[in-house]
């Protein structure tokens, strides 16, 4: 039970992550064009 929700929490962070970086290069691009 313990190491599956060790990567259960591992999966959560490496969305947040992805989620978070989609969202800086999104950022980048709407500065890139302005």
């Amino acid at each position: 039970y313990e190491r599956f929700d060790n990567n259960a929490v591992m999966l959560n962070d490496k969305k947040l992550s992805i989620s978070a970086h989609k969202k800086r290069i999104a950022e980048y691009k709407s500065l890139l064009k302005s």
